[in-house]
């Protein structure tokens, strides 16, 4: 459940675009 998004605010900590 890795969303293309740069945020750092999400579930699983820092999001990137995997």
């Amino acid at each position: 459940m890795a969303t293309q998004t740069v945020e750092n605010s999400s579930r699983s900590g820092p999001r990137r675009t995997v």
